[in-house]
């Protein structure tokens, strides 16, 4: 383990600090709302300045031939779950960029954070990673000024990278989107712009317990950071573990947060130990199988030629009112590197759920997660959360496995339980329900033969890695951060 993680692990353990003390959060982020102004209006499509269908591939897409574009695909399915149909699909080729700058501030990591505007964003503000940008963003296809920051991702000798890995986004959304999850550490001096303001990683988890704060991209970054520590293993009860990562950390005795309860002292101990080479290569090679026995084929198809689906002047909507439609907006935005656009949008029409069964054994904290088929993954499946669905969408008669508990307000010890949004640059007002509940040692053992019990630690080496987990399965688990479990319900 080296020594930036542990660090990190300190900065998770911090809940307050000088920059941006707790009782101060709320009324600046308050304010960044109130002083900047935000329109958001549903167009038809042949208002949208600059997008178009195009004639040869029937998607909808911008004149640049940049940004992204609303294309059609047909899908079918024959294992693990078989079916077959058409949706619509956002192709956005361009690996965009989510960092977050951190700098020691009175010996503890402080990451960047802005209060960011997104035109599908639920109180169109919330916290986000210092840059978050797409590749035409950066490059300033739209004509605007570039994100501020951006130098710090760009140029390699501003700061030292301490998490840098590519990362898939919904795979039931986009077809096959990779964004670079990076941070960067600096020693330099950095002017604080209005919109952004420094806080602990712990500061950070403390917001996850709040419904719609911190934004996907956000979430999707703060789940790549390792938060393991060798150092404190062998230190006795979660007590000491922290008091031996204070010492390790150059940091006075009591600066950090001690467990309050005992799931968080098995999350310590689960990260201050060594990872079981063995086991964790069995995880690895139960994904490989998983993936040998998907079958799916997915190929394009043109929108108007979607089957269940309309494409009006104003709407691409499914027939019998399922899924999601796609509709356009007209934009305003102040502080925005651009102050107004047109761009199609996804709405959703039913609110997901994305849970986690979590037990302890053996004093290891374990996560139940799911080889999850979805058709715009690069790479056939990756590993989600217990159950990630709609609800709504889903057929009675054949539900996934694990729903109808996962649906149940009673099983379980709830520790987890939000609503979050996903990513408001592409989604409108979309909001799922974030649960993390924990269960007997030995329920569901053996699993569902799609699922199984894999150790947290195991699950935050593979995020180190391009498509192991899912979005779904990285933002959830960073509810699950070690300080996050404090207050819980």
């Amino acid at each position: 383990m080296s020594r930036d993680s542990l660090h990190l692990l300190a900065s998770a353990l911090c809940e307050d600090s000088r920059p941006m003390p707790n009782g101060a959060f709320a009324a600046w982020f308050d304010d960044r709302a109130r002083q900047h102004r935000f329109v958001i209006e549903p167009v038809p499509f042949d208002r949208l300045e600059r997008w178009r269908f195009d004639p040869r591939t029937g998607g909808l897409s911008h004149e640049s031939g940049r940004f992204f574009s609303v294309d059609g695909l047909r899908v079918r399915q024959e294992s693990p779950r078989p079916g077959e149909w058409d949706q619509p699909i956002l192709h956005q080729p361009e690996i965009g960029i989510l960092g977050f700058l951190v700098k020691r501030i009175d010996g503890v990591l402080h990451f960047l954070a802005q209060a960011k505007m997104e035109p599908g964003n639920i109180n169109y503000i919330q916290i986000s990673p210092t840059v978050q940008a797409t590749r035409s963003n950066y490059m300033r296809i739209h004509q605007g000024r570039s994100p501020h920051y951006l130098e710090y991702f760009l140029d390699r000798s501003r700061g030292r990278v301490l998490v840098d890995s590519l990362q898939s986004e919904q795979g039931s959304r986009f077809f096959r989107k990779l964004n670079r999850n990076i941070v960067v550490e600096t020693t330099e001096e950095v002017a604080v712009r209005e919109d952004f303001c420094w806080l602990t990683l712990g500061q950070i988890l403390r917001l996850l317990r709040q419904d719609n704060v911190v934004n996907m991209d956000a979430r999707t970054v703060l789940s790549c950071i390792p938060l393991d520590a060798d150092e404190a293993s062998g230190a006795g009860d979660a007590e000491h573990c922290v008091a031996r990562i204070e010492r390790a950390a150059g940091l006075e005795t009591g600066r950090l947060a001690r467990p309050t309860s005992e799931l968080e002292a098995a999350l310590m101990d689960t990260l201050t130990r060594p990872v079981d080479s063995p086991a964790y290569a069995a995880d690895l090679r139960w994904l490989a199988g998983r993936r040998f026995l998907a079958a799916q084929t997915v190929e394009p198809v043109r929108p108007r030629d979607m089957r269940g689906w309309q494409v009006t002047d104003s709407v691409i909507r499914h027939e019998q009112g399922r899924m999601f439609e796609v509709i356009g907006v007209r934009v305003e935005a102040s502080n925005r590197e651009v102050p107004a656009w047109y761009q199609p949008i996804v709405r959703p029409l039913s609110v997901g759920l994305m849970t986690y069964f979590l037990r302890v054994r053996q004093g290891r904290a374990e996560l139940l997660v799911q080889a999850k088929l979805e058709p715009g993954n690069a790479d056939v499946l990756e590993i989600g959360p217990t159950v990630q669905c709609f609800p709504q969408d889903e057929n009675p008669d054949d539900p996934p496995a694990y729903l109808a508990e996962a649906l149940d307000p009673s099983f379980g010890r709830c520790w987890v339980d939000t609503l979050q949004s996903e990513e408001g640059g592409r989604f409108f007002r979309e909001n799922n329900h974030n649960r993390i509940v924990q269960v007997d040692p030995d329920w569901a053992d053996p699993p569902d033969e799609n699922c199984r019990w894999i150790s947290i630690h195991h699950l935050k080496h593979m995020v180190l890695h391009s498509h192991l987990l899912n979005v779904e399965a990285r933002c959830l688990m960073a509810s699950l951060g070690v300080g996050a479990m404090r207050q819980a319900n």
